[in-house]
């Protein structure tokens, strides 16, 4: 009797399958979390520039016109060459100010974050984290499925709360 020393074809076609079906399975769950990571880093960078405006505020009696002003060191990768770009928003006819983060590169670019100081969305509590997707009138147009991102990536938790001309806002636990 001969002494086997491999594999047959079919034992590694199996191997070979059942490693495919395992990265098929794990690839788009590895995707996710590397996306809730950078929403994670984004959302905690959002949080620091808004807690700085709001302190810029009270030191000057003006909100700031700029990010620039902020006493808050903002990674190169959100100040517009990478995939996020941060802003102050402010309306001086609503009455608004707000930090807004924008994703500018990738699947998900169009896609973002704002924190506003008073909402202009009254269902919502004051200074509560939104999520949006833009939909229209923006430089960068989320063209996903409506909900793909800011429902998706937060596990269904956000709570929709509106959506208007150009984008669609839910609110952030």
């Amino acid at each position: 009797m001969k002494n086997k020393l491999g594999f047959t074809l079919i034992e590694l076609l199996v191997v070979v399958l059942i490693i495919g079906i395992l990265a098929a399975i794990a690839l788009p769950q590895y995707k996710k979390a590397v996306e809730k990571s950078k929403a994670a880093q984004a959302l905690t960078l959002l949080q620091s520039a808004y807690q700085a405006a709001m302190l810029y505020q009270v030191a000057t009696g003006n909100y700031p016109s700029s990010i620039e002003e902020l006493d808050v060191d903002i990674p190169s990768d959100f100040k517009g060459g990478g995939e996020w770009v941060i802003n102050v928003n402010y309306s001086i006819d609503a009455g608004q100010f707000g930090i807004g983060m924008t994703r500018t590169q990738g699947k998900y670019a169009g896609t973002g974050f704002f924190k506003f100081k008073e909402h202009p969305y009254s269902v919502v509590p004051k200074e509560t984290n939104l999520c949006f997707e833009n939909r229209k009138r923006s430089t960068h147009i989320f063209n996903g499925v409506l909900g793909s991102y800011c429902e998706k990536i937060f596990n269904g938790k956000p709570k929709y709360v509106n959506e208007n001309v150009w984008t669609a806002m839910w609110a952030l636990p």
